[in-house]
């Protein structure tokens, strides 16, 4: 499988670097997301969809949605027959579980913030202030501390990785995938940074794979998602051409599938970690 194109944190430079720096301190997660990292490959795309974004970040307003979302996600996956396989105890065990959470609190962000851009391709509307539009539900979330940062590894590059971890990041990356998948899900590759956690990961996961619950978990989610912004409709400024002719219908994939289908696989392992559910993260 050939990778998506992206600028790699540790590769961003001038703008590109300024705005990933604050994708992460407004986000709150020590990582940039692939989505992002993917537009920087045209950097007016990325300068262009962070900005009509960043404010409802900001205002906590795309942060009161992901809650639901992420509700929405633990309900489903509270009702699988999960395998219970924790890691080995200690730090690292501790750091791959902080990183499910992370992921999926910033899946659930990113989904929804994806819903507002897609839904809304031919807007003009100009940005109201952040009081007016806050839902009642809105959650203010607190950056990541530097002690979290510490403790989490870098994305690793796939150059990086042995043969055979590459094969099962590709092997699992297929699971809740309606056809090939030309994505792959970077919490997959981040949590190569430990061995044996992704055979942990195929244990915990194939069974409900083969039962077709991750499928069914991304098309609820997907769902869910999508009724939570049209309930929540918030003003996204008009976009530049390059967005619509050479990204939008790439992340429409990643909000259909690949985040859709993320989020309560992230559920399911924090949970089967004997970890707090992501849903609960407010």
């Amino acid at each position: 499988m050939v990778s998506i194109r992206e600028v790699a944190e540790t590769q961003a430079q001038g703008n590109v670097g300024v705005i990933y720096s604050d994708i992460r301190k407004v986000l709150g997660v020590p990582f940039v997301n692939l989505i992002y990292r993917h537009l920087a490959t045209t950097p007016a795309v990325l300068d262009c969809v962070w900005r009509a974004i960043r404010p409802h970040f900001v205002s906590g307003a795309f942060a009161a949605q992901a809650v639901l979302v992420r509700q929405e996600a633990a309900g489903i996956v509270e009702r699988w027959p999960l395998r219970h396989a924790g890691l080995s105890s200690g730090s690292a065990r501790d750091s791959a579980v902080r990183l499910i959470q992370l992921y999926n609190e910033a899946n659930s962000l990113n989904l929804t913030a994806l819903l507002h851009l897609l839904g809304s391709s031919s807007s003009t509307a100009v940005y109201e202030s952040p009081a007016r539009k806050r839902t009642q539900e809105t959650v203010e979330r607190p950056a990541a501390t530097p002690a979290t940062r510490s403790a989490l590894p870098r994305l690793p590059e796939f150059k990086e990785l042995q043969e055979p971890e590459v094969a099962l990041i590709h092997r699992l990356n297929e699971y809740a995938e309606p056809d090939a998948p030309t994505i792959v899900a970077s919490l997959y590759r981040h949590l190569a940074a430990w061995p044996g956690t992704l055979q942990t990961v195929q244990t915990i996961l194939a069974p409900l794979q083969e039962q077709g619950l991750l499928d069914e978990g991304r098309q609820l989610t997907s769902q869910a998602a999508a009724r939570i912004a049209a309930a929540h409709p918030l003003p996204i400024p008009k976009l530049i051409d390059a967005f619509h002719n050479n990204y939008e219908t790439r992340l429409r994939q990643f909000a259909a599938i690949t985040i859709s289908k993320m989020i309560p696989i992230g559920t399911a392992l924090a949970m089967a970690f004997d970890a707090r559910p992501a849903g609960s993260m407010n």
